[in-house]
């Protein structure tokens, strides 16, 4: 796999965010984000990937 570009996370991190990197069981995602969503609402779920990369090739 070729390196991808890591500027959405690095640009978030610069500016105080906190990026949280989970390594799930497939059938678990939807569970862990639901869980998520509840406990915190002014989490933003970005989902598997939402800015396009992985955040760590």
């Amino acid at each position: 796999m070729a390196n991808r570009d890591i500027m959405p996370q690095s640009a978030a991190l610069r500016s105080g965010e906190l990026l949280l990197v989970l390594e799930l069981d497939h059938r678990d995602i939807g569970r862990v984000e639901d869980r998520i969503k509840a406990r915190h609402p002014e989490v933003a779920v970005l989902g598997t990937d939402a800015a396009g990369t992985t955040p760590f090739p």
